[in-house]
């Protein structure tokens, strides 16, 4: 005696539902598994069309609980989708299914119905309970139901079968109503499936390889044996060429992390090499604060890629990790043996420029103003060769002797600017001098001018001192009158000096001597038609004719 049961779904329920209810595919997000709304798709839903009426559920009997099924405990199995487990489940094996006809599956299931599960819970209360797969669509158009219908069968004990290419397989049963209510859910179940592919289809660009891997899994698992009604085979096509354009973007995925990779690879290679750039400089050359501060940040950004940048491979990234610390401890070696060196060698030169600030500050109270100006002249050399002592120490030494020098050359100044005003009227009278002795001409009266600068140097002695800013200059202006009086007086000299006439005229008498031979030899090579040794002969004799030109010249001036 067969128990009489509810059917499976409340098709009142089912039609209120609304779209926010709908559960999307069952690729899991990144948030946790957070189910977004599935907008109703043409495939699925034209809003425009009536809905399929179904009748009123019937009011069960009161019956005795039958024992549990199969298909009952799949709704309790963790890991199964619930909108699957919540569906009847095959009574009949994929071996019997696959190896004998429809009529002998119908023949077998009919000496020993099975009892049939009762319904799940209500649309409402699922899609609170669970978010594993999408509930079944709110809407079924008469075209999807009609095509569905052909995939679909009913036998007279409510059996439903599926026909998958040439055999049947039987996905549940449904006893006690007509063909279009037992095939009904079903068809939402195939049209669910249908609507997830789609949805997974036209998110798939936007999901992570682990995002497409899941949802590739979980449609096909759902297309395996799925307790629906439908064209399961064109699902299969299309999960297929699904498959495809995931294998394409897993390519571009792989494409763009290998490119990233190579990146990450080349961005940690450059800090490498930049680090054992610093760490092989010359260590008197390098800025240290500057360059640990540069090295600093290479180690964040290092840190900062190897956290959130693409992962290298281990291998190469220990050894480019050991050859940045080595180019770290390298130059952290070389800082220490610098300063420890920069340490002795300022003490020697603090040493020595306390010496020098000693000195200095003897030397400050000095009125020996030359002297003391030439000795702090040295001193300043000799500041500057000492090296350096530290900021610090430098500041302190250079501000003490500055100080002493300052003092001394103060006090020189002050002494001067005081006696430059006594020597202002030797200026003048000095000025007035310059203006007689530049004034005189050697040329026309040598004796003369001879004279007078005698007399203007007596009075030049008797003035006295000038100012020192203008002593140069004035003692420049009379210098060169003296000069010019001694080389006129030297020409003079040059002129009356009886052996240099003497041997102007023995030179000349040479140079006629060599123009008259000159003159035969050229003659006689006009004779023999020579013309190479009468052009050579010929520029001999200009030549000495020009130097006897100037002999008797120097000659005549002599006497």
């Amino acid at each position: 005696m067969s128990a009489k049961t509810e059917p499976i779904e409340a098709p009142e329920d089912v039609a209120a539902a609304s779209p926010e209810a709908v559960v999307e595919s069952a690729t899991p997000a990144d948030d946790g598994g957070a189910a977004a709304a599935v907008d109703p798709s043409p495939e699925v839903v034209v809003e425009a069309e009536p809905e399929v009426e179904v009748a009123a559920e019937p009011e069960p009997e009161p019956t005795p609980e039958p024992e549990p099924t199969p298909e009952a405990t799949a709704e309790k199995t963790e890991g199964t989708p619930s909108s699957e487990a919540a569906e009847p489940a095959p009574e009949v094996s994929d071996e019997k299914t696959e190896d004998a006809p429809s009529s002998e599956v119908v023949e077998e299931v009919k000496p020993k119905p099975r009892p049939v599960p009762r319904p799940g819970p209500r649309p409402g209360v699922a899609a609170a309970e669970t978010t594993a797969s999408p509930q079944a669509p709110a809407r079924m158009t008469d075209v999807d139901v009609a095509e569905a219908t052909a995939f679909g069968r009913v036998d007279e004990n409510g059996t439903v079968f599926v026909r998958e290419g040439n055999h049947e397989r039987a996905v549940g049963q449904y006893p006690g109503v007509s063909v279009d209510e037992a095939l009904k859910p079903y068809i939402r179940r195939y049209l669910e499936i249908k609507a997830q592919l789609a949805l997974f289809d036209a998110r798939i660009d936007s999901l992570a390889i682990r995002e497409i891997d899941q949802g590739l899994a979980q449609l096909k698992q759902a297309l395996l044996e799925p307790q629906a009604v439908g064209n399961l085979h064109a699902l299969r096509e299309a999960l297929g060429k699904v498959r495809e354009r995931a294998a394409a973007i897993r390519s571009r995925i792989d494409a763009d992390r290998k490119a990233a990779k190579e990146q990450a690879l080349a961005d940690r290679t450059a800090m490498v090499t930049q680090a054992e750039k610093m760490a092989e400089q010359d260590p008197t050359k390098i800025q240290w604060k500057q360059t640990f501060q540069t090295l600093g940040e290479l180690m964040e950004t290092w840190k900062t890629a190897q956290k959130d940048g693409p992962k290298i491979d281990r291998e190469a990234e220990e050894a480019l990790w050991k050859r940045f610390s080595h180019a770290r401890a390298a130059l952290e070696r070389k800082r220490r043996h610098h300063f420890n060196e920069l340490e002795k060698t300022q003490g020697a030169a603090k040493k020595a420029k306390e010496d020098i600030v000693a000195e200095a500050e003897k030397l400050a109270s000095s009125r020996e103003w030359g002297a003391t100006s030439a000795a702090f002249r040295t001193l300043m050399m000799r500041w500057r060769e000492s090296g350096r002592a530290g900021r610090k120490d430098d500041d302190a030494l250079w501000e003490r002797f500055n100080g002493a020098r300052t003092a001394f050359f103060e006090a020189r100044d002050s002494h001067f600017a005081a006696s430059d005003a006594e020597l202002k009227g030797n200026l003048d009278l000095k000025m007035a001098i310059i203006a007689e002795a530049e004034a005189l001409d050697p040329a026309k009266d040598l004796a003369g001018s001879k004279t007078a600068i005698r007399r203007l140097q007596d009075r030049w002695d008797a003035a006295g001192h000038v100012p020192r800013e203008k002593m140069a200059e004035v003692d420049a202006r009379m210098k060169a009158v003296e000069e010019k009086i001694r080389a006129a007086e030297e020409s003079a000299w040059r002129k009356s000096n009886p052996q240099t006439r003497i041997r102007a005229e023995g030179a000349a008498s040479q140079l006629e001597a060599a123009i008259e031979a000159l003159k035969e030899q050229i003659a006689a090579a006009e004779a023999e038609g020579d013309k190479k040794k009468i052009a050579s002969l010929k520029e001999n004799l200009a030549a000495r004719e020009s130097w006897l030109e100037q002999v008797v010249k120097a000659a005549e001036d002599a006497r």
